[in-house]
């Protein structure tokens, strides 16, 4: 596997599958990733539909600010409909102390799992 680096993205080719075995044909892929700026996956301890999973972050963001400066990721997939056990999160509030002390009180909630 041959990996390509610099600060802000990294660049990966390689001829394995998801499970780690090499394909029969000698497929090459690529892929891009690249950090996002105040976005975080909200892990849950479990299963829970979308409705309560809004209700649960609401209530945790909303002593914070309003609605405006937050928001979850849609999921434009088949398993939108069925219960899950994150959200990805998005933080749009300027102040990076707000966000911090979010982000303290999401991974102090007894629903959440972890914040990362």
């Amino acid at each position: 596997l041959q990996e390509f680096c610099d600060s802000q993205s990294k660049t990966q080719y390689g001829n394995y599958n998801s499970s780690g075995i090499p394909p029969e044909d000698d497929e090459l892929f690529e892929f891009h990733s690249s950090v996002v700026e105040n976005q975080y996956i909200i892990k849950f301890y479990k299963y829970i539909i979308t409705e309560y999973r809004a209700a649960i972050l609401n209530a945790i963001l909303s002593q914070f600010t309003g609605n405006s400066f937050w928001e979850v990721e849609r999921r434009d997939n088949p398993a939108r409909d069925f219960p899950s056990d994150f959200d990805v999160l998005r933080l749009l509030h300027p102040s990076s102390v707000v966000n911090n002390r979010i982000l303290s009180a999401l991974k102090s909630h007894n629903d959440i799992r972890s914040v990362s």
